[in-house]
């Protein structure tokens, strides 16, 4: 049976059309962009580009979203703690040049893509956020090798060196610089070596050609002197200096980001950064621990990819942000129903609609989860609960926000944790702002 020509015409220009991306590779790929896992774009020299996500122009950043960062900055300078944002852009930001043509095919506009980032920027400064520019550090870097990893989605150690040095910039205009010990550093080079790409995997199984290597120029930063100030080590008297909290782009270890900015800056670096924690998970665990709490850091650097929404899961997670860096609060006697539950009676007026409750599982080594349950004297019941990931570490520390589970006269609060939790353990009441005098 013969096809009819409208259907045959449609198949032979799709034909045509995958011949000529076949004959435009410059290493023999196939189909890359449609029916890859993660689907790629092959562009200049061998550098790759995710259809999804570097193609992506619109990066959410609502104006509540930029609201809520600037009370975490201010709660954050109230306890002595400098706010550093670095949003890392997207690789088709970095490295526009390397783009291919069809990339437009796909509605990509590189000139609208910067505006987009530059307007994030700009917004979070007037909101009083000191945002590090990190499109201008990687696309004016001088390397030897691209800024991120042609064949995969992380930036290269050039590209981290880049960022960490703008970030350090802006460290160093900051007030409190000039007051705060330094220490020397020297960064050596450990020559080029691979780093793991599940994402290089996949394209070369699509390709005849071999593809260029996930690898990077790895180099190993250490002090040249005494380390003074704040300490490296979460043990020490004093919180660290920085405090670097983010994905993988810093946790990474080939890619020195931590060493570069303890360089740069002259000041310690801890890395409490997680991959795979996405863009919460790294500063929801190190807000929520003892080491923050108890010893706070002079700046607290958040790397977080652009395309990682802030406002993806609504407001509460940059809500017990705040309550944890302000941590107003007011303890309950609480009675113990269970060996994981905690119950309290509530005074009168002393909870209200915009107020938190913070569910502190003790000495612990933590949990990963806490529901929590509000009764009202008419015997209503509200419950709201706060799971930790698995990537995530666990926490001795949960804020729930009052707002959305509120009810009038709530007589009395219960929290149970996913475990059994010690004599420590506590529940209390807290405010946003530090009203308890």
């Amino acid at each position: 049976m013969r096809l009819p020509s409208l259907i045959l015409a449609p198949l032979a220009l799709l034909a045509a059309t995958g011949a000529v991306a076949q004959q435009q590779s410059a290493f023999g790929c196939r189909a890359l962009q449609h029916e890859a896992s993660v689907p790629v774009l092959e562009g200049a020299d061998g550098i790759f580009f995710r259809r999804d996500i570097d193609l992506r122009m619109y990066h959410p950043m609502s104006s509540e979203t930029v609201d809520l960062v600037g009370r975490l900055s201010e709660a954050l300078a109230a306890r002595g703690t400098v706010l550093i944002y670095v949003p890392v852009p997207t690789k088709s930001l970095s490295l526009p040049e390397a783009l291919p043509a069809h990339a437009a095919d796909y509605g990509f506009d590189p000139g609208i893509a910067a505006e987009v980032y530059d307007d994030i920027v700009a917004r979070l400064r007037a909101e009083g956020v000191t945002t590090v520019d990190g499109r201008a550090a990687l696309t004016g870097a001088q390397a030897d090798e691209p800024v991120f990893i042609p064949t995969d989605f992380h930036w290269s150690s050039s590209g981290a060196r880049a960022v960490a040095e703008v970030t350090a910039e802006a460290i160093r205009e900051t007030d409190i610089y000039d007051g705060l010990e330094k220490t020397a550093h020297e960064t050596v080079s450990q020559g080029v070596e691979p780093v793991f790409s599940e994402i290089r995997r996949q394209i070369q199984a699509r390709c005849r050609e071999t593809v260029p290597p996930a690898q990077t120029e790895v180099f190993e930063t250490g002090t040249t002197g005494d380390a003074a100030g704040g300490g490296l080590f979460a043990g020490d008297a004093g919180g660290p200096a920085i405090a670097l909290v983010g994905t993988s782009m810093s946790r990474t270890e080939e890619f020195n980001f931590d060493g570069f900015l303890a360089q740069a800056s002259g000041l310690e670096v801890a890395n409490y950064a997680i991959r795979g924690g996405n863009q919460y998970g790294s500063i929801l665990s190190y807000m929520m621990s003892d080491d923050f709490a108890e010893r706070p850091p002079d700046y607290l650097v958040w790397e977080n990819p652009v395309y990682n929404n802030l406002g993806e899961f609504g407001e509460l997670p940059l809500l017990e942000l705040i309550a944890a860096a302000t941590d107003a609060c007011t303890l309950l006697e609480d009675t113990r129903p269970g060996p994981q539950t905690m119950a309290a009676e509530v005074p009168e007026g002393l909870l209200g609609r915009d107020d938190y409750l913070r569910a502190d599982a003790g000495s612990t080594r933590g949990g990963r989860a806490v529901e929590m349950t509000f009764v009202t004297e008419a015997g209503l019941e509200v419950t709201a609960k706060i799971e930790r990931a698995q990537r995530l570490d666990p926490t001795r520390r949960f804020y729930q926000y009052l707002g959305p589970y509120w009810e009038d006269g709530i007589a009395t609060v219960v929290a149970e944790f996913d475990r059994a939790i010690p004599e420590d353990a506590t529940l209390a009441i807290c405010k946003q702002e530090d009203d308890r005098s």
